[in-house]
């Protein structure tokens, strides 16, 4: 089998600036383990916008391993910003899906047995509608987000756009044969068929997870040591790392390590000078036992949980998230000093089977959970989680495992 496959994201494939970057850095790996366990002619192009070198998010190891694949074009399009703006508004994305169908269309298909387009997030949606439709064509939209999940002022001119270029997208896949949308997680889908009218039979698997294939590497930067060094290793830490959205809540994180009378380790970034949410955190930890640290190395976080020999209690805090990634992130490290806590919200809960594999607890009651976490941070408790832990990540969330039934799937869809 001939087969081409164009795949498009903000993140992961010349930046690595969030959890978006992550899974695609996911998907090209396993898609090339795919091509070549099955023993596939292909080819890959990937299609991002165009960064400046000096902007945030830009990555330069991330931009040479890509360059380095073979039988992989990576395309970088201009979306209207001048390489200012990685995620943008209507505005550049209907200026990147533009760019990106130009190119798509003008591919010979008759060329290859398959075509699949992968387009990752809303910044890419479009690109499902202004490609062209062919039978070997296959057409999948992957959320990783929604408007109506993440925005509160739900009146808000640019949200009611974002919304409309989403709902116009779902409509699009409703009504067109080899259009499908990737489901992340199981509250996504659901969502995407309640709120977003998505047709079930549209809708198709592909969750998030780790490639348990390949081992994870970090980048270890002489700056992510040198911060490591300076960090008092002396009894326990809460841990949280997240972008600086209100909606992650890190806040929260530093309010139970308070109660819990533990030190607060928060990560974060700051996207411009003096935001709102990083200041307020700035003043939190100041007042606080709290070692804050904006904008240090990306993969810092992981190299604490790596290094760090006392207890780690590590917390999502999120009050929304889609399919959280952090959680098999920690699993796979496979280590019996950390506990495992999340929010019980929708898009975490569903990762967790309570006092199992992790413990939920409820953080709009600060006090009720840090009375749960103090009957459960002791290395007997934190050893059997972990156990069960790494028995769901295999089980459940093996990401090339799912990737590849997503892939069968949709091929036999095409077939039939």
């Amino acid at each position: 089998m001939k087969l081409l496959i164009n795949l498009c994201a903000q993140d992961g494939i010349v930046s690595h600036n969030s959890g978006v970057g992550t899974m695609v850095k996911r998907y090209i790996s396993s898609l090339l383990k795919f091509f070549k366990e099955y023993k596939l002619d292909y080819h890959l192009n990937l299609f991002t916008p165009e960064y400046n070198e000096d902007g945030f998010g830009f990555s330069k190891n991330t931009k040479k391993a890509n360059s380095k694949l073979e039988s992989v074009t990576i395309y970088e399009l201009a979306n209207g910003s001048n390489g200012k703006k990685f995620f943008g508004s209507l505005n550049n994305w209907q200026t990147l899906c533009k760019n990106v169908s130009n190119i798509i269309n003008n591919i010979n298909f008759q060329n290859y047995d398959y075509v699949i387009t992968l387009a990752n997030d809303t910044p890419f949606a479009g690109v499902v509608c202004s490609t062209k439709n062919c039978q070997n064509h296959i057409k999948v939209w992957i959320p990783h987000s929604t408007a109506k999940i993440h925005q509160s002022k739900i009146n808000d001119e640019n949200v009611l756009k974002r919304i409309d270029w989403e709902l116009k997208t779902i409509n699009f896949i409703n009504n067109t044969d080899n259009c499908f949308v990737g489901v992340v997680g199981k509250f996504i889908k659901h969502h995407l068929i309640i709120e977003y009218n998505l047709l079930e039979e549209k809708a198709l698997d592909l969750f998030n997870g780790e490639t348990l294939f390949q081992e994870t590497i970090y980048e270890e930067t002489e700056e992510t040591k040198r911060l490591f060094e300076k960090l008092d290793k002396n009894g326990d830490i809460l841990l949280s790392f997240a972008r600086p959205e209100e909606y992650k809540n890190l806040d929260a994180s530093i309010r139970l390590a308070e109660l819990l009378n533990m030190r607060a380790v928060i990560i974060t970034q700051e996207y411009y000078e003096n935001m709102p949410y990083v200041n307020f955190l700035r003043e939190l930890a100041k007042k606080t036992n709290t070692n804050l640290y904006v904008n240090a190395p990306f993969h810092f976080p992981q190299y604490i949980i790596k290094n760090y020999l006392n207890k780690i209690l590590l917390v999502v805090p999120s009050k929304k998230e889609i399919a959280g990634l952090v959680l098999n992130e920690i699993r796979r490290f496979n280590k019996d000093n950390i506990l495992l806590v999340a929010n019980d919200i929708d898009g975490l809960n569903e990762q967790v089977c309570d006092g199992q594999d992790g413990l939920l607890v409820n953080l709009d009651n600060l006090q009720e959970a840090a009375d749960k976490i103090s009957k459960n941070f002791d290395y007997e408790t934190i050893r059997k989680i972990n156990k069960n832990s790494m028995e769901r990540l295999k089980k459940d969330y093996d990401f090339y495992k799912n990737l590849k039934n997503f892939l069968n799937n949709l091929l036999n869809l095409a077939n039939n």
